[in-house]
């Protein structure tokens, strides 16, 4: 195997995983990721049985240790902890990765996550932030206005549809969100 060709990790991960060596596979992925990220390295961190997380998060914590001013595992510990519904510790993992780099994206999926948990008041907290960070990202506007919905604040939600639909008047979302409030 090249040590310096990210693919042939993945792939080798691939066979690994098919034969149930998880350490075996999660050496390959990690050293695939630190290579260049690579995208199929990303996809097989879902791979694993739920029984088998706890090895895939210590091995991404080891590789935090050996890059500590790298927040891409924290990033990939968030999305493997997002990935089974264990919101808290990805919102942990997330908040990691702010601590190194303050990321929009990032804020945007503690955001979300805080949704799932039915935890509107801190949902919206982060998406403020997200706005912040990037006023420019309506995907985050729409995200608020879901979340003020959810919240039962229907005035603010609709305005901020009416500032979407001002701005995009030919994409049906903005038609039918506001329908949707209401209708409540």
């Amino acid at each position: 195997i090249y040590p310096d060709y990210s693919s042939a990790y993945s792939f080798r991960a691939e066979t690994y995983l098919h034969q149930e060596k998880y350490v075996n596979a999660i050496d390959d992925i990690c050293r695939a990721l630190e290579i260049d990220g690579d995208k199929k390295a990303i996809n097989q961190l879902f791979k694993f049985p739920k029984d088998k997380i706890n090895l895939v998060v210590a091995k991404l914590k080891s590789y935090c240790t050996k890059h500590p001013l790298e927040p891409d595992y924290w990033y990939y510990i968030g999305q493997v902890y997002a990935n089974i519904e264990k919101y808290i510790e990805s919102n942990d993992a997330y908040n990691k990765f702010l601590g190194i780099d303050h990321n929009d994206q990032i804020v945007s999926f503690i955001s979300n996550n805080y949704v799932l948990l039915a935890d509107y008041d801190n949902a919206l907290a982060y998406i403020n932030q997200a706005i912040q960070l990037d006023p420019e990202n309506e995907n985050y506007l729409v995200d608020k206005a879901d979340i003020l919905t959810k919240m039962g604040v229907y005035e603010q939600a609709i305005s901020i549809w009416a500032s979407l639909v001002e701005a995009h008047p030919d994409y049906l979302l903005c038609d039918i969100a506001p329908a949707e409030i209401y209708n409540r």
